[in-house]
């Protein structure tokens, strides 16, 4: 999907509490591609907090992207749009 005013791609990353995994993804993707992408994150049974371990990660490596609270989702997708 791209963004018909900035060019960009969108991409989201989900798992099911968005506090750890798609949290890290979006930060990696957010400090080394923003240029490109624009990036976010959602579980679809948000912690409505950022695990303390994600945020360590992050800044050992040298990013601190992370948003502060985690984001729901809801989204229905018909077999055609999973080709299938």
């Amino acid at each position: 999907m791209s963004d018909g005013d900035s060019g960009k791609k969108k991409v989201l990353f989900v798992c099911i509490g968005n506090m750890i995994r798609s949290q890290i993804a979006e930060g990696f993707a957010r400090h080394g591609g923003s240029a490109f992408i624009e990036t976010y994150s959602a579980g679809v049974k948000p912690a409505g907090v950022v695990s303390e371990e994600a945020v360590t990660v992050m800044r050992e490596k040298g990013c601190s992207r992370l948003r502060a609270c985690t984001a729901g989702m809801a989204i229905t997708l018909s077999p055609s749009q999973l080709g299938l």
